[in-house]
């Protein structure tokens, strides 16, 4: 049994968060709800839709395929949360990618294949590697 996660972004080469050169692998899922929080994307454990007004193309093809009537023609405000039942259609059929899925289930072997490749970057560079963040990744 492979033990699995949502993963909202796997970030590479980056210096900020720990020494050496490292991969960033956010998590989704935080109950602790900090005021200063840099990934509020992140704190949800579910998947969820984010939209973005200035990708959006109208075309509304999300809307002809939507079966819960939660996509609105309003461009500032495209989805109905309290409609949406994360079915995913809405996702699938936006062709400029202004409606997208945050997060990707992956297993820990997934995220392992994912970031080996970077090993000898982790390597050449002082104490290199991979930090989890979040979400919290202890949760």
């Amino acid at each position: 049994m492979s033990e699995e996660g949502i993963i909202v972004n796997l970030q590479d080469y980056s210096v900020h968060d720990g020494y050496g050169i490292r991969t960033l692998v956010f998590l989704k899922g935080c109950p602790l709800r900090c005021p200063w929080c840099q990934n509020p994307e992140a704190i949800n454990p579910n998947y969820e839709i984010k939209y973005q007004a200035s990708l959006c193309i109208e075309c509304l093809k999300c809307a002809e395929v939507y079966r819960c009537d939660s996509i609105r023609k309003d461009k500032n405000k495209r989805i109905d949360r309290a409609k949406c039942n994360l079915c995913m259609q809405c996702v699938e059929s936006c062709p400029s990618k202004a409606i997208a899925r945050v997060g990707t289930r992956m297993s820990a072997e997934e995220v392992i294949k994912s970031i080996i490749n970077y090993k000898p970057f982790y390597d050449t560079s002082e104490k290199g590697g991979v930090t989890f963040s979040g979400g919290e990744p202890t949760f």
